[in-house]
């Protein structure tokens, strides 16, 4: 059965899209139409950019405290209707149900609960000498976001930018649209004042482009490839809008010499295997002591047999379809390049891959031999595909994690606490864990290098969304 919307939330209704065109959304298990949403119109954001501006006056005057009820509220929501959030994730974008009801909203979930812990930590007016200085919300922000984890996506830019006292225009990726209009759902349960936020569905022609150069935004908060977030970069460039952007990243798995294989092959297959690899942060190089290669691939090898692959909808799948056929002749693109420069195939391979099925199903591929100048050990494949790669000593190890223009997230494994924390100061990125630590949504989050500008999760991330005053005595 399709759904069929036609469209878009503004100022607190759903009103007609001013384009008649629509697009697909697409099931990429069985590759049938499951929705149709619309196109979009340079009209539509103009209506959105315009409501979130009369909105904004009275959403930033608003107590801190108003905020944080709402967005309590948004957060009790999404956890009752937890369930019905999965099926709509799993439908759109092909990832596992068990993984759809957990990762896939935990994330979510603990965004809304560490913006809401933030608020209370957040110095609204703090005094310097004789001076007061007020934090004050930018104004209205333009969220772009992107399909792989499409609720989580949304929630890191909307729950900080509303607990500041912006007002928001959502646009959302058209392969999974669906999350954003579930959204819109539970803004509307909760009764949030109109205008404070707004969807805008559509194509990057009709709607992106427009939107983040839209004179009316004063911010734009954006998450993609590097190639893409330039552009936005630019486009908001020509009104002096703030960028946040959290780009692409190519991060490391990084097992110092000494340290027990048996406790870093099933981490690292979870690290990069989860989600089909369709994760930014996916930790898709893991290098080893050239020594304990072996070792470590023996380890990796009898842990990959639980990923099994298949069926989004079956309990037993680990391991979905990547979300769009695009990124599957992509994916297999890079493993038939990987073997052609001598990467070793110990698990999957393009060998593997069954073009004529349906499902866009790429096989969790481990390679092991890789080195850092191949194409595979550069580029982000959105796969699963593990690359294993040898070093000789730390100081190359080191030089191998850094040498991309990419910083976005990696691991360390060493033998004691120790030696993991001074490995990770030595990584260039914006995230490191050490030891199998989990996340903390607490924290900030984003990249060095061309893998971002800014910050989100917790205080960190409502501080992007505010302008400073000094109000000399105050």
């Amino acid at each position: 059965m399709s759904i069929v919307k036609s469209e878009q939330y503004i100022g607190g209704r759903l009103r007609p899209s001013a384009s008649s065109g629509c697009l697909e959304v697409i099931d990429p298990y069985r590759g049938e139409v499951i929705a149709r949403v619309p196109r979009g119109h340079r009209d539509d954001v103009d209506a959105a950019v315009d409501a979130a501006r009369r909105a904004f006056p009275a959403w930033g005057e608003t107590s801190p405290a108003r905020r944080k009820a709402y967005l309590k509220d948004l957060l009790e929501q999404l956890i009752t209707r937890r369930e019905a959030a999965a099926d709509v994730i799993t439908a759109e974008i092909g990832v596992p149900r068990r993984l759809a009801r957990t990762m896939q909203l935990d994330m979510p979930i603990g965004i809304l609960e560490a913006t809401l812990a933030a608020m209370d930590e957040i110095p609204w007016v703090e005094t310097i000498g004789h001076s007061g200085v007020l934090r004050e919300p930018i104004g209205v922000v333009a969220a772009v976001t992107p399909w792989n984890v499409p609720l989580h996506q949304i929630m890191a830019k909307l729950a900080p930018a509303l607990a500041a006292g912006c007002t928001l225009v959502l646009k959302p990726s058209e392969v999974s649209p669906l999350s954003a209009y579930f959204l819109a759902e539970l803004v509307d349960a909760i009764g949030l004042p109109e205008g404070v936020f707004n969807l805008v569905c559509g194509d990057a022609e009709a709607v992106a482009k427009p939107l983040v150069a839209h004179p009316g935004v004063d911010m734009v908060s954006f998450t993609g490839s590097v190639e893409v977030g330039k552009a936005v970069m630019s486009a908001a460039a020509a009104n002096l809008a703030k960028v946040n952007l959290e780009l692409g990243g190519k991060s490391v798995n990084l097992m110092a010499p000494g340290t027990d294989p048996e406790k870093v092959a099933a981490a690292a297959l979870r690290q990069c295997w989860t989600n089909a690899g369709q994760i930014c942060v996916s930790h898709s190089r893991l290098l080893v002591p050239r020594s304990e290669q072996e070792a470590l691939c023996e380890r990796l090898l009898v842990a990959s047999v639980d990923w099994t692959l298949g069926d989004p909808n079956e309990e037993t799948t680990w391991v979905g379809p990547l979300a769009t056929r695009g990124q599957f002749h992509k994916a297999r693109d890079y493993m038939i390049g990987a073997e052609a420069e001598g990467a070793v195939c110990i698990v999957g391979g393009s060998a593997a891959v069954d073009e004529e099925a349906p499902g866009n199903l790429i096989p969790p591929t481990i390679y092991r031999d890789v080195t850092p100048t191949m194409r595979i050990a550069q580029e982000e494949t959105f796969a699963p595909i593990l690359t294993v790669m040898p070093y000789d000593d730390l100081d190359e190890a080191v030089a191998i994690a850094n040498q991309l223009p990419l910083g976005l997230s990696g691991s360390v494994w060493a033998p004691s606490h120790a030696e993991a924390v001074a490995l990770a100061k030595c990584l260039r990125t914006g995230q490191v864990f050490i030891n199998g630590a989990p996340p903390n949504f607490a924290a900030p989050f984003g990249g060095y290098k061309q893998s971002g500008i800014g910050r989100e999760y917790g205080r960190y991330g409502i501080e992007e969304y505010f302008e400073l005053k000094s109000i000399h005595g105050y």
